[in-house]
């Protein structure tokens, strides 16, 4: 219930935040949204990766990579910002984020299509809708 609330108060507070702020003001604001999307990222990232077994399904890979390349191209964005868009192999680095940012949504949708179409929820270390070891 908690959340939900959360939710719809965030989401007035943006619609109020679109149409009463000047576009200067509204420009600045997107713009530590961004920088907070990137640490909330990264802070997933750090919290997921070493106090989880992220490794242990497919979900979880999914998951870690989805975040993981969500918080590289928030980073490079940020960075953009901050130097107004002009720092070495720019270009370079924006293809090859995006690209990975690209192949990590496509891997999540396999995982999702693999998930709704096992039995067993496409779990790698799950054989036959068995668990590796146990007896059939």
């Amino acid at each position: 219930m908690v959340r939900r609330i959360s939710i719809s108060a965030a989401s007035v507070c943006t619609a109020v935040a679109v149409v009463v702020l000047p576009e200067a003001l509204r420009t600045e604001v997107a713009n530590w949204l961004l920088f907070t999307i990137c640490g909330l990222s990264w802070a997933f990232v750090s919290m997921y990766g070493f106090r989880s077994y992220w490794r242990t399904t497919i979900a979880g890979r999914a998951l870690m990579y989805i975040t993981l390349s969500l918080a590289l191209m928030t980073s490079q964005v940020s960075v953009s910002l901050m130097t107004e868009s002009d720092y070495p192999f720019r270009d370079e680095v924006r293809l090859v984020l995006y690209s990975t940012l690209a192949l990590t949504l496509l891997n999540l949708l396999w995982t999702l299509w693999i998930v709704q179409h096992t039995p067993w929820g496409g779990d790698s270390n799950q054989i036959d809708g068995h668990l590796e070891g146990e007896p059939n």
